[in-house]
Order: structure tokens, then sequence, then C-alpha cells
């Protein structure tokens, strides 16, 4: 395990070309790694290869996303956010706390107030924004293979609205090169 987890500052925060669900703004929807609380719909996703995810979320087609993960290899969670309410000023300010539990339930690591958007808005309102920031982790040998779990709890500090998703990472042993 690293020291503690990495929150790794990202370069570039470009807007996807998926548009968010269109549901009710008292809804609140929790899926597999996805949320909808008010207007505030969150996307939880994974990836070995922080800078493809990065170069491929700019295009039209969706990112490459990886949730079967080998040991020793980095382990990038990344939140895309739209729909955060402005201040007076236009900005958003949403943030992420995250808990990473090992195969056995117990808590792996943590990561508070990571910046997850802050400053101006998306436009339109239906397009995502990649993370400020991603965690990230590397389970190295001797540590537990198998399901981590990834919780990430996300606050819209503006519309006072709070998104959980929860993420199934599996590692496993590394393949032996040939």
């Amino acid at each position: 395990m690293l020291p503690g987890p990495l929150l790794a500052p990202l370069l570039i925060a470009a807007p996807a070309a998926a548009p968010v669900s269109e549901r009710s703004s008292t809804s609140s929807t929790v899926e597999r790694n996805q949320a909808t609380v008010g207007e505030l719909p969150v996307l939880q996703i994974a990836t070995d290869d922080d800078q493809r995810l990065l170069a491929e979320w700019a295009q039209p087609t969706p990112p490459t996303t990886k949730e079967r993960i080998e040991r020793n290899k980095p382990i990038h969670t990344f939140l895309a956010v739209g729909g955060c309410r402005r201040d007076e000023a236009g900005q958003c300010d949403v943030t992420a706390s995250f808990e990473v539990l090992d195969p056995d339930g117990a808590i792996y690591a943590r990561q508070a107030d990571a910046v997850v958007l802050k400053g101006p808005a998306p436009e339109p309102a239906a397009n995502l924004l990649l993370s400020q920031s991603s965690l990230a982790l590397i389970v190295e040998d001797g540590e537990k293979l198998g399901y981590y779990l990834v919780k990430a709890e996300v606050i819209d500090r503006n519309a006072k609205l709070t998104a959980r998703t929860e993420l199934k990472i599996s590692v496993v042993e590394a393949r032996a090169e040939k």
C-alpha cells in the first residue's frame, strides 16, 4: 500500500459528450457506480491508465474504463459531475471524500475533501465534467487480492446536496511477463 492515498491532480477537466440522466430534481437514485441527488448527477469510474482516460474523455466516444486491475498497477478513480449549483459568481463548489475497503471489508485508505469541481459550471448543464483530482492507489505484493470497494461521498456545497457512489474494483494477480 502507498503511504496513503494519493490525490493526483489532473491537468485538464474536459466536458463529456454523454448527457446526464433527465430525472426529476426531487429524485434520489443510486446505481452501481452512479447516483443522482436533486440536480447533482455523479458517475464514478476507474482505470489503470489515467493519461489514456484523460485523452479519451475529450473525445465524443466514451473513455475506456477498467474495474479489473492487476496487482502493482495504479488504480485511479475519477468522479464525473454535472448540474452543480452555481454561486452568485457562477462558480461550482463540489468536493468528495473517499473510503476504500479491502476484500475483507477493513478500511484500506481514506481521503477527505478532494476537489471535484471548483470553478465555472459546465455548459450546457447536461454535460459531465471530469473531477479536477483523482484517488490513486496501488495494491502491492503481499496485499490482498479480490474486490476493493471505493466509496465516494460527493458534496455540492452550494446546493447542500450529497450523493454517494460505490465502485467495486477487482484486483487480480499480475500476469507473468513473457
